[in-house]
């Protein structure tokens, strides 16, 4: 069995040893025969609350756009998130070969092409009405 011990990002220096709580869980998981990994769950909180910002941005403006337009703006407004969310994050998967990380090429893929999508959209339905 793994434990892991969730501490500040200032805990992270010393493997947790200055910390009380970790001090405790390697306690107990020396006398189970068990290992211990320290990790910080912060910056993942930290984003998270960032996502819940880009949602209710996102939910104000589907108050004033027709219906087709709501799924594009949603996947548009939560690749631009993802695009900026990804960027603070630091442990990214690269393309092979390459400095780009994967998951900041998906989202801008993602806002790419859901823009012109939109765009579009509305040009088609100037030049029909």
């Amino acid at each position: 069995m793994i434990f892991a011990a969730n501490v500040k990002e200032d805990d992270l220096a010393d493997d947790g040893a200055s910390n009380a709580g970790v001090d405790a869980v390697r306690e107990y998981t020396a006398r189970e025969n068990c290992e211990v990994f320290v990790v910080c769950a912060q910056i993942e909180q930290e984003t998270a609350y960032y996502g819940i910002i880009c949602g209710i941005i996102g939910a104000r403006v589907y108050d004033i756009i027709f219906s087709w337009e709501v799924f594009l703006l949603y996947i548009f407004e939560y690749g631009l998130g993802r695009f900026w969310i990804e960027g603070i994050l630091t442990d990214q998967p690269l393309l092979p070969g390459s400095g780009i990380r994967v998951s900041r090429l998906l989202a801008a893929v993602t806002v790419i092409v859901n823009g012109g999508t939109m765009v579009w959209m509305r040009l088609r339905k100037r030049m029909c009405t």
